[in-house]
């Protein structure tokens, strides 16, 4: 039996990962792994989960402050003139003195595979760096360290967030240029990667699990009753471009609830090796019809009132609109906020065309629009109601 572990990213609670590595070798000392995958704080974590080297890691992560990891300074000097709000030196410098060239020489040779998992900003993939020479069937680039000084450029590289801490150039000199940051951007926990290298046991480390936040209150007025639905309604609205899919998905793997009526799987593609999970054809057709006939009809009109209607665009305020929403969007993801791409670029929009006069925005029609924002929630839920007694009927 193939095992792997999966470490996600999490920061500083890597110590909690540290924890749990130290009670299983203390208490399950017959659990091993021939596969280690770390994001972010869980690459600093693998290559001593390789070795078993526990007591180097309770060292790292009880001992460590954040003054030895990054040294902040002045955030709008080092925005306008650096590629990171904050210097990550003191970060290399750890790595260099933890990770030597003997440990990583015993990575290397172990026989254990070892993945650090990046992104690529040249070409936004997830890049797995590992200690060995692999030929996977998999969606994920997969790169190999040759030497020591290779494997310490990955391990920073995952570890360093975007824009906060500077990209790294892991094959350094090598052509086209490629700069890597946290893999954490593309994928927060390598668990396909784990299927993908065959393996048929796997322990996942989740640093950061979703959390329900309870509020012990008396909810006695209608006005934070309000308040506490909109809350709900909203909190997971981060999340919404990539729901949908798995939540097709999760149905599509229920066949007894639909009655049976549906095939998961593609008997064509049940003996080739490496074959995935096929998603019936009609599932596909149906999305590329809805998201057309979405374009077709209503696409081209969001395009016209966000660049024209709301206030006059020129290039140069565009620009300002797109890099406003995406730091905005980059600040709110590392504080863990819920927002919406589509609200964070029109106030984006709406703040550029108020520097000029604030007569030039039509605040009539933002205000339009923040009222469609609030009646899409009952006019979805309302459609999802229909939708669903439909296919009750249908299937």
């Amino acid at each position: 039996m193939k095992r792997a572990l999966v470490i996600s990213g999490g920061g500083c609670k890597g110590a909690f990962a540290v924890g749990v590595l130290k009670n299983l070798a203390a208490n399950f000392p017959e659990i091993t792994f021939d596969i280690i995958i770390g994001t972010s704080t869980g690459s600093l974590i693998a290559p001593f989960a390789s070795l078993g080297r526990i007591d180097l890691l309770e060292k790292l992560y009880t001992t460590i402050t954040t003054d030895q990891v990054i040294t902040k300074g002045n955030i709008v000097a080092r925005l306008l003139g650096s590629n990171s709000l904050f210097d990550a030196t003191p970060l290399g410098n750890l790595v260099k003195q933890y990770y030597t060239d003997d440990i990583c020489n015993q990575v290397m040779q172990s026989d254990k595979t070892v993945f650090f998992a990046t992104t690529c900003l040249q070409t936004g993939a997830s890049v797995n760096f590992t200690n060995k020479t692999l030929n996977l069937v998999s969606d994920y680039e997969i790169m190999s360290v040759a030497q020591p000084d290779e494997m310490r450029r990955a391990i920073m590289a995952s570890a360093c967030q975007p824009v906060f801490m500077p990209p790294i150039e892991v094959k350094k000199g090598s052509t086209p240029l490629r700069q890597y940051v946290d893999g954490g951007v593309k994928e927060y926990a390598g668990v396909q990667l784990a299927i993908d290298a065959g393996a048929d046991e796997i322990y996942t480390i989740v640093l950061s699990p979703d959390t329900k936040d309870i509020a012990e209150q008396n909810f006695g007025d209608a006005f934070n009753i309000l308040e506490k639905t909109i809350d709900i309604f909203t909190s997971g609205v981060g999340y919404n471009d990539i729901r949908v899919p798995g939540m097709v998905c999760a149905s599509i793997e229920r066949p007894p609830v639909l009655g049976g009526k549906l095939k998961t799987f593609d008997d064509s593609a049940a003996n080739v090796e490496g074959a995935k999970e096929q998603v019936p054809y009609w599932v596909v057709i149906s999305c590329y019809v809805a998201i057309a006939l979405g374009t077709m009809f209503g696409g081209w009109r969001i395009v016209k009132t966000m660049g024209q209607k709301i206030t006059k665009l020129k290039p140069i305020h565009g620009f300002c609109a797109e890099t406003g929403g995406a730091i905005t969007l980059f600040l709110a993801s590392f504080l863990g906020v819920p927002v919406s791409t589509t609200h964070t670029i029109t106030g984006a929009i709406v703040g550029v065309g108020s520097t000029r006069n604030i007569n030039t925005v039509r605040w009539g029609l933002a205000g339009n629009i923040v009222w469609a924002w609030i009646f899409t929630i009952p006019a979805s839920a309302v459609i999802a109601a229909l939708g669903w007694t439909i296919s009750r009927l249908i299937l």
